[in-house]
């Protein structure tokens, strides 16, 4: 395990036992777990030590690890939680590493322990965060689904973006218009070079703000964000209480069968194809043209399933 990684799994494992301590943990029983622990692997913990972890926990992924009199001691504990919950950087990193440490730990079992594959891309990370940091233009090399032929262009990098097992690039083709900003997939690069070029972020770009009122990473197209409605039915409530679709989602009226939730977001396709995924336990309510648009697509997979010719062209509408 290289240093910067055997740091890591110290800060890591030191957040969470005092998170799983629900009232605070002296350090005292800090110390003592630790020299039990994969982290300490046998070594005392010193207070100096500690300060140091606490400080660089803080810096790296802004969480704060405070101290409070309990009865007669005094005790640690993480004063905002709710930052392991958030979608920042840095709170995806310290998952990441807490999952990475636990698969280390277990790969002894490591055959009854199943990941899902990522296409790949995330070699050209390093590079493009590069990129990022100093606002340099990237040459890339890029290959679409439907074309044999690459694209050679140099690229702005915006931000990136994770959904669904695949990294997202954010950025603008120089060789398009100014306010052209597209995302692209890591996976279709076949190349990714750093150039000493540098350019110019535009201020009113907000990587949150860019996707906010989106589902994914679709953000072309012509819609619009709206209010939509949903009815959900059986599991599916409580699936999405737990794992709410998006940041918008609100749950509207709840009756003994079923739940309506709302969203303000675009209806694009990303959406609709999330909910069509769904569509055995959920209808939806409104508006009336977002609801016309999940009937057809459900009619055109009878249709198909049916042995009937599929509309194409209507398929991707």
């Amino acid at each position: 395990m290289s240093k910067a990684n055997d740091l890591f799994q110290k800060y890591v494992w030191i957040v969470n036992t005092i998170l799983r301590s629900s009232y605070g943990i002296s350090f005292e029983e800090l110390a003592r777990r630790w020299k039990g622990s994969e982290a300490g692997k046998g070594e005392r913990l010193s207070r100096t030590s500690f300060n140091r972890y606490r400080e660089s926990i803080e810096e790296m992924f802004d969480i704060n690890i405070e101290c409070r009199r309990d009865g007669a001691a005094y005790v640690y504990y993480v004063e905002n939680p709710e930052a392991l919950h958030s979608s920042s950087s840095q709170s995806w990193l310290l998952r990441s590493l807490t999952v990475g440490g636990a698969l280390q730990q277990g790969s002894d079992i490591k055959e009854r322990i199943l990941l899902e594959s990522i296409p790949g891309g995330q070699e050209y990370l390093p590079v493009i965060i590069e990129a990022l940091k100093y606002n340099l233009l990237l040459q890339v090399e890029y290959r679409k689904f439907h074309s044999p032929e690459s694209q050679f262009f140099e690229l702005e990098p915006y931000c990136l973006k994770v959904f669904r097992q695949r990294w997202y690039l954010v950025g603008h083709n120089v060789g398009y218009e100014k306010n052209d900003i597209r995302v692209y997939a890591l996976d279709r690069f076949a190349s990714v070079k750093e150039t000493d070029t540098p350019f110019s972020l535009p201020d009113n770009f907000d990587a949150t703000v860019f996707f906010e009122n989106n589902f994914g990473v679709y953000v072309g197209g012509e819609e619009k964000a709206q209010k939509i409605v949903i009815r959900a039915y059986g599991s599916l409530v409580n699936f999405l209480r737990t794992l709410p679709l998006h940041h918008s989602q609100r749950e509207i009226d709840t009756q003994e069968a079923w739940a309506d939730f709302s969203y303000f977001l675009r209806p694009t396709y990303d959406f609709r194809q999330e909910l069509l995924s769904q569509a055995e336990q959920l209808e939806v309510l409104e508006p009336a043209e977002f609801r016309e648009q999940f009937h057809d697509s459900l009619e055109r997979a009878c249709r198909r399933h049916a042995g009937e010719p599929a509309d194409l062209k209507k398929y991707f509408k």
